[in-house]
């Protein structure tokens, strides 16, 4: 397994049991996104959204996921041996946050790895973030090297069902 993409994906299945170990009910879906879907720099953050039916407050929120998260940057580390600097940049949110439209989104219609959504609910929001994308005429366009999304501000209000 010479190729970092297939390394995360095989860190995420197998670190899977631990997070539903503790929050099988309530997590709704796990989401790689970012540059790491899509290429490996040799120093980069590997993104990752998760979503659950419901969470404490924000500064409680790390607690539910830590030993996950532990289990995550370990194997992160082992990935450094090879020469890759990856650090994990989690974002939690409820499913009621998540339906809200979110600029992330955006790539996310193009490129993610959806480890976790068995009922297909993120699935379904970013269907429905591609109907907005064409519906407002989204558009992504390169300046020096970075993707820019361009779309009218107004109906970013939007909350996905």
């Amino acid at each position: 397994m010479n190729d970092p993409n297939t390394w995360l994906d095989k860190i995420f299945k197998e670190s899977l049991p631990t997070l539903l170990r503790d929050q099988e009910s309530n997590l709704v879906s796990v989401v790689r996104f970012g540059s790491t879907t899509q290429f490996i720099k040799y120093s980069t953050d590997v993104d990752v959204l998760l979503i659950f039916r419901e969470l404490p407050h924000r500064r409680e929120r790390h607690a539910l996921v830590e030993l996950w998260e532990n289990e995550i940057n370990s194997q992160l580390l082992l990935v450094s041996l090879r020469g890759f600097d990856m650090r994990l940049s989690l974002q939690l949110r409820t499913l009621r946050e998540a339906k809200h439209w979110s600029k992330i989104y955006l790539d996310m219609t193009e490129h993610c790895s959806i480890v976790h959504d068995p009922a297909g609910l993120f699935a379904g929001i970013l269907e429905q973030m591609k109907c907005w994308i064409e519906n407002h005429g989204a558009q992504k366009n390169h300046f020096n090297g970075m993707p820019i999304w361009t779309y009218p501000m107004g109906p970013t209000s939007v909350c996905f069902v």
